[in-house]
C-alpha cells in the first residue's frame, strides 16, 4: 500500500479521524421508555469526540437489542470509500513525529 494514500485525508476533523481510528467512547445521555413500544427501553448514547449520537432500541425482560440507529454530524462521512487502515495512516501521521 502507499504512504500516499494516508493523505487524501488532511482536512478531516480529528475529533471523527480519533473515533475512525479507534472506535467511539459512548456516554449515555438519555435514557427511558420507547415511545413507541412498553416491551422496550430507548437508550440514547452520544460519542464524547465527535458528537455522533446512538440510539438503541432493547428488550426491557430479556435485555436483547431490537434495533440501532446511528446519526452522525453532517460532516463526519468522508467521500468515497476509506479503509480503517486509511484513518490510522492519517492518524499516525498528525500525531507522531517524523524521525530525523
Amino acid at each position: 500500500m502507499s504512504k500516499e494514500k494516508g493523505y487524501s485525508l488532511p482536512g478531516y476533523r480529528h475529533p471523527y479521524l480519533t473515533c475512525r481510528t479507534f472506535g467511539h467512547s459512548w456516554a449515555i445521555t438519555r435514557s427511558g421508555d420507547d415511545p413507541n413500544n412498553s416491551s422496550t427501553v430507548m437508550l440514547v448514547l452520544t460519542c464524547r469526540s465527535c458528537a455522533t449520537k446512538r440510539t438503541d432500541i432493547v428488550s426491557r425482560s430479556t435485555g436483547s437489542l431490537a434495533s440501532r440507529r446511528y446519526d452522525y454530524p453532517d460532516d463526519y462521512r468522508h467521500q468515497g470509500k476509506t479503509a480503517r487502515v486509511e484513518y490510522r495512516i492519517e492518524f499516525i501521521r498528525r500525531v507522531v513525529p517524523l524521525e530525523g
